[in-house]
């Protein structure tokens, strides 16, 4: 899938300010669809507030089994 592009283009707002927005959008080519607003789907499904414990529990079980 491919990233947002970082493409943006340079707009002189006035005087001495200048602004830079995006003008690009990334499509990805077998669903066409954006992810932005809906978010990537996770490889490990967990409650928002177990995330971080449970990222920290499998780093553990990885280093262990090494």
């Amino acid at each position: 899938m491919a990233m947002h592009p970082n493409k943006k283009r340079k707009f002189v707002a006035k005087d001495n300010f200048i602004v830079w927005i995006p003008t690009g959008r990334a499509i990805n080519p077998k669903s066409e669809t954006n992810w932005e607003g809906k978010g990537v789907e996770p490889n490990i499904k967990t409650q928002s507030e177990e995330a971080l414990e449970t990222a920290y529990k499998m780093a553990l079980e990885k280093l262990e089994a090494e």
